[in-house]
């Protein structure tokens, strides 16, 4: 693990490809996974220019309606340029003996499952 994250904060790969997961955990914020693949890192590994001003720009929108149109254009920008190849789907796995009682499992915040809306 040290030596990919060395590999990954200064982008020097020995070959052309590299395992990375388009990973918006733990907020479940796609502008997480946006900017990894973007010009925003300092040294990146797929840098489109337009995609990032984009970027910059749609997370300054603060209208919820706007905002969700801009990431769905970037969604789309993003799905044309083809930046990563998706070979597996990440899943959590979590196990525990039927004589654990109370179990509740808090991998993420938030909890969206336990959230109520008003």
């Amino acid at each position: 693990m040290p030596d990919f994250l060395v590999k990954y904060q200064t982008n020097s790969w020995a070959g052309e490809a590299l395992a990375l997961s388009w990973n918006s955990f733990q907020y479940y914020d796609v502008t997480r996974a946006m900017e990894d693949f973007s010009c925003m890192r300092p040294t990146p590994f797929f840098c489109d220019t337009e995609i990032t001003d984009k970027l910059k720009i749609a997370r300054e929108i603060m209208d919820d309606d706007e905002r969700l149109k801009a990431y769905q254009a970037l969604g789309r920008l993003y799905r044309e340029a083809a930046p990563s190849l998706f070979l597996i789907e990440h899943q959590d796995l979590f196990a525990y003996a039927p004589r654990v009682g109370h179990v509740k499992i808090r991998h993420r915040v938030p909890v969206y499952e336990e959230m109520t809306l008003r």
